[in-house]
């Protein structure tokens, strides 16, 4: 199973911005 920090490495965003899109997925841009 991928981590939080594996996602955003992948993506090549912060952990925070991970977090958020998960949390509150209306705050963060596309």
């Amino acid at each position: 199973m991928a981590t939080i920090r594996d996602i955003a490495r992948s993506a090549g965003v912060s952990i925070g911005t991970v977090s958020n899109y998960l949390n509150s997925p209306e705050l963060v841009a596309e």
